[in-house]
């Protein structure tokens, strides 16, 4: 499993995360797109929530992830095609976890 231990499990380790400060202005994490009741979540805690998706172009996003995930040790197959045709199809419910090249540049269900 590659959850790196910082990922807060619960909204008290989140909140424990802005600590000191008075006003939270923003933050980034593309993870947050594919958690299907981060929306909800989101929503319930903070309805004024304004947000603000940035979305690369699939391929390119893709790829990146896949660099990444090869550098840090996360991915074994080095061929970036390999790669791809290994990704799991039943991923819907495990929105953190290996190999997902495609299953994360496909954004219109994400963003609806």
């Amino acid at each position: 499993m590659m959850i790196p231990d910082r990922i807060p499990r619960d909204m008290q380790q989140y909140e424990s995360l802005w600590a000191g400060y008075t006003v939270i202005r923003g933050e980034v994490s593309p993870t947050y797109l594919h958690d299907p009741g981060v929306c909800a979540r989101i929503a319930a805690r903070a309805s004024e929530t304004k947000l603000l998706i940035v979305l690369r172009a699939p391929v390119e996003r893709a790829y990146s992830h896949f660099v990444m995930d090869r550098r840090k040790g996360w991915e074994s197959i080095a061929d970036f095609g390999a790669a791809l045709d290994s990704e799991p199809d039943d991923t819907v419910n495990f929105w953190w976890g290996r190999r997902h090249y495609i299953r994360h540049g496909l954004y219109a269900d994400i963003v609806k």
